[in-house]
């Protein structure tokens, strides 16, 4: 599955890495496992690597 979004930056953390979040536009989230209000953990791959992460909704 492909989704289009939008990689932010928000800072960095206290061990100097960079904080990013991927924006995705509800429209295009249907096919998404996420829920309004709800944190839920998902494996990312991007090309060869995977990595943890969470899906989380904010109210629009």
């Amino acid at each position: 599955m492909q989704i289009i979004g939008t990689v932010r930056g928000e800072g960095r953390k206290t061990d100097g890495l960079e904080r990013l979040y991927i924006y995705i536009d509800k429209k295009e989230a249907k096919v998404l496992p996420y829920q309004e209000g709800g944190k839920i953990k998902i494996s990312l791959i991007i090309e060869e690597d995977c990595y943890e992460s969470f899906l989380m909704t904010t109210k629009t």
